[in-house]
């Protein structure tokens, strides 16, 4: 029962407070390899849809 209660009900203090994040915790290695896999596919996909339907309209 009490998963069901808000976030502001487990402690009123904290009304109107934002989260607090440890920026210490956080490594910065920039993009990964994962992110990269995707924005080549959508770049290919993009691509490959704009050069079908410049064939096909022209």
């Amino acid at each position: 029962m009490r998963l069901m209660q808000s976030i502001i009900a487990l402690d009123p203090r904290l009304f109107g407070r934002g989260r607090t994040f440890l920026l210490d915790l956080i490594e910065d290695n920039g993009p990964s390899q994962d992110t990269i896999d995707d924005l080549r596919l959508f770049a290919t996909t993009f691509l490959g849809g704009f050069l079908f339907v410049a064939i096909y309209l022209g």
